[in-house]
């Protein structure tokens, strides 16, 4: 899909990557009903650093010619996940202020 070869090396990576991403997702889904602002921040800020890192890896592939056109959605997903983490951290500390 972003313009690699299937070999069984990199097979493995994406599903040891996959498997990272279903447990974050988990995570969040049950953050859900967190009712104690420390649990939802310390959430929002392993959100925050994931898709911070994630949008400068991709950025970095793309420019390395590691990745294909397709790279471009990886992008836009990091960055969008990445202001609506920061957003709901600012927004969860305004409302404690």
């Amino acid at each position: 899909m972003y313009g690699t070869e299937p070999e069984p090396h990199l097979i493995l990576l994406v599903r040891y990557f996959g498997s990272a991403l279903l447990a974050l997702g988990v995570l969040q889904w049950l953050g859900k009903d967190f009712r104690d602002w420390e649990a939802v921040r310390s959430v929002l800020i392993a959100i925050t650093v994931l898709n911070a890192v994630g949008l400068l890896l991709t950025v970095w592939g793309l420019v390395e010619g590691l990745l294909n056109a397709t790279g471009w959605s990886s992008i836009v997903v990091n960055a969008v996940f990445l202001a609506g983490a920061l957003y709901c951290l600012s927004a969860g500390a305004r409302k404690l202020a």
